[in-house]
């Protein structure tokens, strides 16, 4: 997987740039655990998109009356794609040292990003179009077409010619969105670390310029290409502004007066008053550029979020610590439980935004607890496995693990979609939709896993972001195993589960 390094204060070796300390180095495997049980959690509940009470591709019989699975869907669509984008923006952070370049780091970033996606659209985009041909709407009739022809050739010519615009990337879109919003803020990432890292204080001073100049580009690019969708004073518009400039002039306030917890407090809590925002706008009528703003300020406050507390991560521990934070989250958290009742009881009215990219209400005070909601899940969830994940367990099973996260994201949605028209439509039309939800989890993890750890053995695993050998077959697959060779070790002491 890849290695997050911490960059902490440390001594300075006399090859480190002028000005500027080397941080020793410190690896944080929270980040990497929590990418795995995000994962999880998204295929399972892409499982229940087959049997909730919302539009998918496929339905399965019973769709929508298991009211528990429909609780499940709103409770876990609260935070699941916010906390990716969040721990994305950690993770940015910590691959950034003072000898990093802005143009070399961008470049791999893209790599690391575009070949996933080039080759998740080949290996699993692909075959989910030939799979679902007979439900596939390409006529925004909201209907299938039904002369989808069953010949391969036959039938990718007309998907390339008619259905491309609509099903081309499905769910990689996640990996076009995090190039995306990594590549338009470079500058605002790389003075941030950098101002913290050096030592200078007239080289902090001019990056603290920079920042405040990027801050007024950042908050004054963002007015006008809003003003293109939506009125100035929108919803949208001002929490846009309010994230850039809590990122860049509260990071220069915050330079200030980074002894006094009040500072941090008031970060977070303007940084998730941008989220309340961008969610009090109405997304269910309005145009598509209009529910794109939305989705795309949404993720990019998490990213940013995720990037700041990482930046910042030694002093809201000690805040945490001294202020019992795990506490006052959690009982915020379940405190939103009563105020959402209407909200899980009324499912019905929640309406996925760009076919399930986001989710929103009509009524707005909902909108906004969900916000709520959602941004202090992220934080405690979080500051959780940071705490508690933080540990490696065992060297097999993190490495084995963690490094399934892209390969089952990409491939999970295809095995999924050819389980229930291959298998449960034709022969599990009887079962229960809690047999059907548990089966079908069942079968897509264990699909999933053989797919990845066969990939993992040959030089195509680079479609799917992997590099080097695999934990558990490195000298190939019918050579001797370390999960044999070394003792049964995916239980001791409990492989960070």
């Amino acid at each position: 997987p890849t290695a997050h390094i911490a960059n902490m204060s440390g001594t300075t070796p006399a090859t480190a740039p002028a000005g500027q300390k080397r941080p020793t180095r410190q690896r944080v495997y929270a980040i990497d655990w929590l990418r795995m049980y995000d994962v999880f959690i998204v295929v399972m509940g892409h499982c229940i998109r087959f049997l909730d009470d919302k539009e998918s591709d496929v339905k399965l019989t019973g769709a929508g009356e298991n009211t528990y699975l429909n609780v499940i869907m709103l409770f876990g669509n609260m935070w699941v794609m916010p906390l990716f984008f969040f721990l994305a923006g950690a993770a940015a952070n910590l691959s950034i040292s003072s000898r990093t370049k802005m143009g070399s780091y961008f470049v791999k970033r893209v790599l690391r990003i575009g070949i996933p996606f080039v080759g998740g659209f080949l290996l699993a985009v692909l075959p989910y179009a030939f799979i679902t041909r007979d439900y596939l709407d390409c006529n925004e009739t909201g209907v299938s077409d039904e002369d989808m022809s069953d010949i391969p050739p036959v039938f990718f010519a007309y998907f390339f010619k008619n259905c491309f615009g609509k099903h081309g990337f499905k769910w990689l879109w996640f990996l076009a969105l995090l190039a995306l919003m990594t590549g338009m803020h470079l500058p605002i990432i790389f003075f941030l670390k950098r101002s913290i890292l050096t030592d200078s204080p007239a080289i902090r001073s001019a990056l603290h310029k920079q920042i405040m100049i990027c801050g007024f580009l950042y908050m004054l690019g963002w007015g006008l290409f809003c003003s293109l969708a939506v009125p100035l004073l929108s919803f949208l518009n001002v929490g846009g502004l309010i994230l850039y400039f809590t990122v860049t002039f509260g990071h220069v306030y915050i330079s200030k007066f980074r002894t006094q917890d009040s500072s941090y407090v008031l970060l977070l809590l303007c940084m998730m008053s941008t989220h309340l925002f961008v969610q009090a706008e109405d997304k269910t009528t309005s145009s598509a550029l209009n529910k794109w703003l939305f989705i795309i300020i949404s993720y990019i406050n998490m990213f940013l979020s995720g990037f700041l507390i990482s930046l910042y991560e030694t002093h809201f521990a000690t805040f945490f610590t001294r202020s019992r934070g795990y506490l006052v989250l959690s009982l915020f958290n379940f405190a939103l439980f009563p105020l959402l009742a209407p909200v899980y009881e009324g499912s019905a009215d929640y309406t996925f935004v760009n076919g399930g990219v986001y989710a929103t209400y009509p009524d707005q005070e909902m909108r906004v607890l969900y916000g709520a909601g959602c941004y202090t899940w992220v934080l405690f969830i979080y500051a959780f496995a940071r705490k508690f994940l933080n540990h490696q367990f065992n060297e097999l099973a993190y490495n084995y693990f963690t490094r399934s996260t892209l390969p089952i994201y990409i491939i999970h949605p295809t095995i999924q979609y050819g389980l229930a028209i291959y298998w449960y439509i034709p022969y599990g039309s009887n079962y229960p939709s809690g047999i059907t939800f548990t089966t079908m989890c069942g079968m897509s993890f264990a699909m999933c896993f053989a797919f990845y750890t066969l990939i993992d053995v040959t030089p195509f695993r680079v479609l799917v972001g992997l590099s080097g050998p695999s934990p558990l077959f490195p000298e190939g697959l019918f050579k001797p195993s370390p999960l044999f060779r070394d003792g049964v070790k995916f239980c001791k002491p409990w492989c960070g589960m």
